[in-house]
């Protein structure tokens, strides 16, 4: 198999992404950008359950962003309603390499520490990687969020 990303490691990233799900990841990020179902279908609420929540506020901001440049400039540029699809599939085609960023990015923190044996890596690995339902109802609540923002910033301006 022609690896794309020979940096993986089967031990650090099989540990943060978790022994069910090894697998699957291995074979997407080796085939570069690849296409995930479940990030386009539920994007926010996929980040979240993969504990990226750095995106999920990215994507946030700049929809607050755009609801302030439409609030200021009094000009509807009449996208909202793809924006949804847009995020969507922009989740669904990249949401593979972020989460290999992420991966990249908590294994290097983690592997820098070097505060303990092989043991406390992995453990510190599946601890900060693998899943969350609570990163879900996190995202959610992110959402929810945006929307009292959202409100308070075309109350302001209407």
């Amino acid at each position: 198999m022609d690896k794309k990303y020979p940096e993986l490691d089967e031990s650090l990233h099989g540990a943060f992404v978790g022994a069910s799900k090894w697998e699957y990841y291995s074979r997407k990020w080796n085939q570069g950008l690849s296409w995930n179902w479940a990030a386009f279908f539920l994007s926010f609420f996929w980040l979240g359950y993969r504990k990226m929540y750095a995106y999920i506020l990215i994507i946030l901001g700049l929809f607050l962003l755009y609801d302030l440049i439409i609030v200021l400039s009094g000009i509807d540029f009449g996208v909202d309603s793809t924006i949804g699809i847009t995020v969507g599939v922009i989740c669904g085609f990249l949401g593979n390499y972020l989460y290999l960023m992420h991966a990249n990015k908590e294994i290097k923190r983690v592997t820098e520490q070097q505060h303990g044996s092989e043991e406390f890596v992995q453990s510190e690995l599946q601890l900060r990687g693998g899943t969350s339902w609570l990163g879900v109802l996190a995202a959610f609540g992110l959402l929810i969020v945006y929307g009292v923002l959202a409100g308070m910033i075309y109350g302001f301006g209407g």
